[in-house]
């Protein structure tokens, strides 16, 4: 099958070709390179069904896959109509691989690791929404820490599912990743992000969902792509976005479908502070434990008054989504 696989802009072809190699795939060379900002490129490749599966510490230069945009999008249905789509991610493992659940103290922990790009599909989607659903229902707990592995937060929603064609399961997923970013943004308890990497599509909605989000200053690649891959965000997505990012990247951000770095990540309003790689996960338990102060009462009506009626926007839009899939 065609894939479209974002590369590094200047690395050389030649080296392309031999990781591409590695996964059995090939250029397609009768459709020119398309630049991705100042830093990437998008290039046209011939591969197997799980090449985004097989990128890995083998293919450096290859930093990620998606299907080609002409094949049938996210929300097309018979009569050729086409609702919002959203942003794709890479990779599954088994579920006891993905997500640890641990505790510091009054904080609960949740890290995310698949191995690979951290893809949100349907079964770590729901562990993490279960996971927060649980901590926050304990009055022990004071926050919720969310974090990735070294390198990656999410690449965003799992393209087995999206590959596999079946148009139900596609939006049944991409709903249950807004439900989990409605769930993180209305939380009874505050939420920390520790962006550990690359957070991309539906990772970089995650961020927007959490309470406070520590990032590397690195240069990593964070924010919403799916113009650049043919594709839209769904109203559940606009709405967060809006609310979270800052006016003067709204339009870059979403329209022009600009990555940023780190600290770029925090002029935008994907972040709100960075450190070193090394040290985002401290800083992110370190801040969680000083949500002890709030009181949990004054907190959930407090939440309640200021995201309201973006809550409610996004479970109108997110229960419209669900009725054109059932």
């Amino acid at each position: 099958m065609r894939w479209m696989v974002t590369v590094e802009a200047t690395v050389d072809q030649a080296a392309v070709e031999v990781e591409l190699g590695a996964i059995g795939a090939v250029i397609d060379a009768e459709i020119e390179a398309v630049p991705l900002g100042e830093d990437e490129r998008v290039i046209y490749v011939e591969g197997p069904k799980d090449l985004a599966r097989n990128l890995g510490d083998a293919t450096p230069h290859l930093l990620a896959a998606y299907p080609d945009s002409e094949m049938e999008p996210y929300g097309t249905t018979d009569s050729g109509s086409r609702d919002d789509a959203t942003g794709l991610g890479a990779g599954v493992g088994t579920m006891s691989e993905k997500l640890a659940i641990d505790r510091e103290g009054d904080v609960v922990v949740l890290t995310m690791d698949d191995g690979r790009a951290n893809a949100l599909g349907p079964d770590l989607t729901a562990a993490i929404s279960a996971a927060v659903a649980e901590a926050s229902a304990d009055e022990s707990v004071v926050a919720i820490v969310l974090a990735g592995r070294d390198g990656r937060f999410s690449g965003g929603f799992d393209l087995d599912v999206i590959g596999g064609g079946d148009v139900g399961a596609i939006g049944a997923m991409v709903t249950a990743g807004g439900s989990l970013v409605r769930q993180l943004y209305g939380c009874d308890v505050p939420v920390i992000a520790a962006c550990t990497g690359h957070a991309v599509a539906a990772g970089a909605l995650l961020l927007l969902g959490c309470d406070v989000r520590i990032g590397p200053d690195a240069s990593v690649k964070i924010g919403l792509n799916e113009v650049a891959i043919g594709m839209t965000l769904p109203g559940w997505a606009l709405t967060i976005a809006g609310e979270r990012l800052s006016k003067r990247h709204l339009q870059r951000s979403i329209v022009n479908a600009r990555l940023v770095d780190g600290n770029g990540g925090v002029d935008a309003g994907f972040l709100d502070q960075v450190v070193v790689p090394d040290a985002v996960i401290d800083a992110a338990i370190a801040e969680a434990k000083t949500m002890a102060a709030l009181d949990r009462s004054a907190y959930v009506k407090t939440v309640a008054a200021v995201r309201g009626e973006v809550l409610a926007t996004m479970d109108r839009q997110l229960a419209a989504d669900r009725a054109d899939f059932e």
